[in-house]
């Protein structure tokens, strides 16, 4: 048997090193168009922070370490054309030499693409996405040179490089359309302190979106916002949308309207032999009839698993929703967060209740100072857990996977309540904060 796997995505990886482990007689071809695999595009944050020397570091996993794992990873396989039905892949070797491969089994995995801007100007050479390494190296070379950077885009991509731009004394812009900062993963309340501590060199632009850019040489000097200010710049960067490869199945594979691969709870397409995983795909989320194009890495990782094990157990694992867990740090702040928040719960009708608190110290032998802020949001009726923000100034990041078991388990404030939790005076209070804040909300809608 055999399965083929087109891209070394974070997803496509998974599903490659879980097929080998859950079924290793199983022959996994995984075909990567470039030299390089399981690119991590922060990579350009940590250059500029000094917490990596070279790009090559910021990946998840060596070729050899795959190779290792009796993976067949091609690499310089460029896929041309899948013949779905007499289930062939054919690909070039190098730009030079056609090769075509039999599958038993299909997993698509080609990723995404940062999206274009369509407003004038958008084509000077300055203006940077950074997706894969050569995008990434691009960027960071012009980057390095610059002085003030326009960054289009708040959420986590434009934030995390805004701060590491701020570090080389570089003047930032923030471009947001929207009213705040993270709208897409925190309330604004949760954002508040992080605001207030800005860097000075970054200057925040809300409610306003480029109208144009204007330059000389090829090279972009002006941004033109649809409120009137006009920004000077020698960089722009694009923090906005990613969207799906799919050129290459569009023809014969039933897509959103999106543009991402439709696909059932057992992530197969509307052919039954072929998979589609990470970021060509939307994902359910809990809670919710809706589904939604978020890619992360979680997100990748998780379909992969899925993927492969319904290759190995015939179409019986059911994809589980997304709660959206995810993590940053920007600046001397780690903020944290799962499921639905409390301003975007009427989209999904939910009528809901939530309580936010900032707790003290916490232990005679934890005094951090950090005042860490919590916010816990709660279906109406019946009090049931349905999302969670925290914020503190040290690194307690775990959290946020605990609070996101509750949601999956449909834990209630009354559940939580009661929740066990250890007791050590030097390292806790005897009411552990989950705690405390559902007996506030259980005493608030008696």
């Amino acid at each position: 048997m055999r399965t083929i796997i087109i891209g070394a995505s974070h997803s496509g990886i998974q599903a490659a090193r879980t097929l080998k482990k859950l079924q290793p007689e199983m022959d996994v071809v995984l075909l990567e168009k470039t030299q390089t695999i399981g690119f991590f595009s922060s990579g350009l944050n940590y250059m500029l922070t000094n917490k990596i020397q070279d790009l090559q570091e910021s990946r998840a996993i060596s070729p050899q370490a795959l190779l290792d794992e009796g993976i067949n990873l091609v690499r310089l396989a460029e896929v041309t054309k899948i013949d779905p039905v007499k289930k062939v892949v054919f690909y070039t070797y190098g730009k030079e030499v056609a090769e075509h491969v039999a599958y038993d089994f299909l997993i698509l995995a080609m990723g995404s693409t940062q999206a274009a801007l369509k407003t004038p100007g958008s084509d000077f050479g300055n203006i940077l996405s950074y997706k894969n390494i050569t995008q990434t190296q691009k960027s960071l070379a012009i980057l390095k040179q610059s002085h003030e950077v326009t960054i289009v885009g708040t959420g986590y991509i434009g934030m995390e490089l805004a701060y590491a731009l701020s570090k080389q004394n570089k003047k930032v812009h923030l471009i947001e359309q929207m009213e705040n900062i993270l709208f897409r993963y925190f309330d604004s309340e949760m954002v508040t302190s992080v605001l207030a501590d800005l860097p000075s060199n970054i200057q925040l632009h809300l409610n306003t979106t480029p109208l144009s850019f204007t330059g000389v040489n090829g090279k972009v000097e002006e941004t033109n916002l649809s409120n009137g200010a006009t920004i000077q710049n020698d960089a722009v960067v694009l923090a906005i949308n990613a969207r799906p490869n799919t050129s290459l199945v569009q023809e014969f594979l039933t897509l959103n309207i999106d543009g991402t691969v439709a696909v059932n709870e057992f992530l197969q397409t509307n052919y039954a032999d072929i998979y589609a995983i990470g970021d060509l795909i939307q994902v359910p989320i809990h809670g919710t009839n809706t589904a939604i194009y978020m890619p992360l890495v979680n997100h990748a990782i998780r379909t992969g698993i899925v993927a492969a094990e319904n290759i190995v157990y015939q179409n019986t694992i059911k994809l589980k929703p997304t709660k959206k867990t995810s993590v940053t740090q920007l600046g001397s702040f780690y903020l944290s967060r799962t499921g639905i928040t409390q301003e975007e719960a009427p989209y999904y009708n939910k009528k809901v209740v939530a309580v936010t608190q900032q707790f003290e110290d916490y232990g005679f032998e934890q005094n951090f100072s950090q005042r860490p802020l919590l916010k816990l949001i709660f279906e109406e009726k019946e009090l049931k857990l349905i999302g969670a923000q925290y914020i503190s100034k040290f690194p307690r990041l775990e959290f946020i996977n605990l609070l996101a078991e509750f949601i999956e388990k449909d834990e209630t404030a009354l559940t939580l309540s009661q929740m066990e939790a250890f007791f050590n005076p030097l390292f806790s209070a005897p009411l552990h904060y989950v705690q405390q804040l559902a007996l506030q909300i259980l005493a608030e809608n008696n």
